[in-house]
């Protein structure tokens, strides 16, 4: 639940990043918010 909560600040980001790039894998997508964000969130 607090992953859900930590991640729901990021909505409009991540959305946009899949929009971007469909095939996005979950690894790319969490590099992504690291770099941008600095926040860590395993891939899985």
């Amino acid at each position: 639940m607090k992953l859900i909560v930590k991640l729901s600040a990021f909505r409009d980001f991540l959305v946009a990043q899949v929009e971007g790039k469909p095939d996005i894998t979950m690894p790319e997508l969490a590099r992504r918010l690291e770099d941008e964000h600095g926040l860590v969130i395993p891939p899985s």
